[in-house]
């Protein structure tokens, strides 16, 4: 069996017990597991590219940070949590834009990206507005970070509607498993505290970066078609 194959499979066997640990709310499992989830895709990501994309690994140097403060429990951990993804989704649209389709102007392309813009935006105000009764620092960050969640999701909706291929497909679908699990860890902490939103908000992050990573490596395969 290929290192690659046993990189991948180690990823989805440490997202699937991480998230069984998570809906268990067993953080002795979620230790040792989520803890493998970035190194194992990253091993896998190595294996598989032969140029390597310095904007996925801070992504997912990131994103590890970010899991890593989320397993510990802080108080108001919202506040420390924010940096690291917001650098990480930061990475994202640098990596994004690096390679952002030409516009072609079609009838359907105008109207799919002015449905888009209104769809995340609407999103992005919903979250926000949640926090209207709260102090005015976590406004203003949460209004920070929406904006860029909101520029990287209309990019990565832009790319697909310009161009539909494998690379663009699975740039939309990390993208989208960002905004749903940022949505439900927004609604779990701050409206309603039900299990299965903090489960769905997990399980999205831990697949966005499989997904943001076959991105890197089907784009850089194109490159050399």
């Amino acid at each position: 069996m290929k290192a690659s194959k046993v990189a991948l499979i180690l990823y989805f066997l440490c997202c699937f017990l991480s998230v069984l640990a998570d809906m268990l709310r067993n953080d002795t499992l979620k230790l040792v597991s989520l803890p493998l989830v970035v190194p194992a895709i990253s091993f896998y990501y190595l294996i598989e590219t032969k140029k390597k994309n310095y904007l996925l690994f801070l992504f997912l140097f990131c994103c590890f940070v970010g899991d890593s403060i989320g397993i510990m429990n802080f108080e108001n951990e919202v506040y420390y949590i924010l940096v690291p993804f917001f650098i990480g989704n930061l990475a994202l649209l640098a990596m994004v834009f690096q390679n952002l389709e030409k516009f072609k102007l079609k009838i359907f392309n105008i109207v799919s990206l002015v449905i888009l813009v209104l769809f995340v935006g609407y999103l992005c105000y919903s979250i926000v507005d949640l926090f209207f009764f709260h102090e005015l620092l976590i406004r203003i960050l949460i209004i920070i970070y929406g904006g860029l969640l909101f520029f990287v999701a209309v990019i990565a909706g832009y790319n697909l509607i310009c161009k539909m291929n494998n690379a663009n497909l699975f740039l939309a679908i990390g993208v989208t498993c960002i905004v749903v699990s940022d949505s439900f860890y927004i609604v779990y902490n701050y409206q309603t505290q039900l299990v299965v939103l903090d489960v769905l908000h997990f399980l999205a992050q831990v697949l966005s970066y499989y997904f943001v990573t076959k991105y890197a490596l089907t784009k850089e395969a194109s490159k050399k078609v």
